[in-house]
């Protein structure tokens, strides 16, 4: 930016995109999430996750339609599961950094 004569440097901002993460039906194991940033991310993927003590599984790839939301289906263990979908630096570039949802805990 300029100012008279003087000029000040460059400074780049990462933002994270807001992602959301939503059970629709527990009984059939389906949910949906969104992506919400100043652009579209359509036709880019998120990754689902479970949680748990052992660490983290990758359980789906999903692919987000046109308005940066999807719906999917996972299988779900009887009993805890704790899920959370994450948009890695590769599909948020440019200008955002790795997203992630807050984790859901869903029991069946």
């Amino acid at each position: 930016m300029k100012w008279k004569s003087a000029t000040s440097s460059t400074v780049t901002v990462k933002v994270r995109p807001l992602i959301t993460l939503t059970l629709v039906n527990v009984s059939a194991g389906t949910f949906s999430t969104k992506v919400a940033a100043a652009r579209s991310f359509a036709g880019k993927f998120v990754l689902v996750q479970r949680l748990s003590s052992a660490g983290i599984a990758m359980l789906k790839k999903v692919t987000l339609n046109t308005s940066s939301s999807a719906t999917f289906r996972v299988r779900l263990h009887h009993g805890r599961s704790r899920l959370r979908v994450v948009m890695p630096t590769s599909q948020t570039a440019p200008g955002y950094i790795t997203g992630t949802s807050k984790v859901l805990t869903v029991h069946r």
